[in-house]
């Protein structure tokens, strides 16, 4: 691979990292600064689920926090970030980048984090 495909595939790895982890940070963080307990990821992954199918998933819109909806609708963002973060750095550390490490570790976090918020909100119960 040469070597200005390895520097676009690091920077691909680092932009997806850095969209999945800002998501995370901003829907932890967020509500925090507001006043509120954290309601991650209960809250953004029915948001999310609304956003999609909005006849068939219902959403507490008058006892959830408030900007949870639009913060919610950002969730995919956290796995599309995390698979392009992977995919990308696997490339960058195959021809030798090591610096793809870190987005590729943050990637992989991302994709947990997002994995178990999705797990824990399918088993939370209806609203």
């Amino acid at each position: 691979m040469g070597l200005a495909r390895v520097g676009t595939t690091v920077s691909l790895s680092i932009a997806g990292a850095a969209v999945a982890a800002a998501v995370l940070v901003l829907q932890v963080v967020i509500p925090v600064t507001q006043g509120f307990v954290v309601a991650w990821p209960q809250d953004y992954f029915r948001a999310m689920a609304h956003f999609f199918k909005p006849d068939v998933v219902s959403y507490p819109f008058f006892w959830s926090l408030p900007g949870a909806y639009r913060l919610g609708t950002l969730t995919p963002l956290i796995a599309a970030g995390g698979i392009v973060a992977l995919v990308a750095g696997y490339s960058a550390l195959r021809a030798g980048a090591r610096v793809a490490v870190v987005p590729f570790v943050v990637g992989a976090g991302a994709l947990l984090a997002f994995v178990v918020g999705a797990a824990v909100t399918q088993y939370a119960g209806p609203v």
